[in-house]
């Protein structure tokens, strides 16, 4: 069941879209891209059976949309796994144009993972000047760290993930937050 959905036109005049939808007791979500009438999924998030105390995926239980302003749209998502809350946000951004997603852990005990988890449905993934990237049958789509710090890594079975790098030193309790862009490139 499709619970919300943001969309983002291209350079190219193509749509990349994120669409948030059910999966067991957590909302799972999906990057699209359409040409023409076609759409197809490109990425999945990794999701857990609800168990895990640190999900592979931020563990998003409620969400909403928001418009703002004429021409954005922001997705809201909150969650818990054992004592730490979790948000993430899904916002249209122009300028480049792609769908930023912003995402916070507040715990107040040494995690043991964090981060967001994709299976790539679509394309082939390949590390590019820092970013990561999957080559599409006309142009590709870039995965942009933005704020954190965070960093990636390529995992077995065409999965990444992106993770928040924690000081040495982590006082708790604590906000963990990491940020990345998907974008359309020529």
């Amino acid at each position: 069941m499709v619970r919300e959905e943001v969309r983002v036109v291209s350079c190219l005049n193509q749509v990349l879209f994120v669409r948030f939808t059910q999966h067991q007791d957590r909302i799972a979500h999906s990057l699209y891209w359409q040409d023409g009438r076609d759409s197809v999924m490109l990425l999945e998030s990794v999701e857990d059976n609800g168990l895990s105390e640190w999900p592979t995926s931020p563990p998003i239980q409620e969400c909403h949309v928001q418009q703002l302003g004429d021409d954005r749209k922001v997705v809201f998502g909150v969650g818990m796994a054992g004592q730490s809350h979790w948000s993430m946000t899904a916002e249209t951004a122009q300028d480049p144009a792609g769908i930023v997603f912003d995402v916070a852990c507040r715990t107040g005990q040494t995690p043991q993972r964090l981060g967001s988890s994709y299976r790539v449905r679509r394309g082939q993934l390949r590390a590019a000047s820092g970013d990561l990237e999957i080559t599409l049958t006309s142009g590709r789509l870039r995965i942009e760290l933005m704020e954190g710090p965070a960093n990636w890594e390529i995992c077995d079975n065409g999965r990444f993930q992106i993770f928040p790098r924690l000081p040495a030193n982590l006082s708790l309790p604590r906000t963990v937050r990491w940020r990345y862009r998907c974008r359309l490139v020529e």
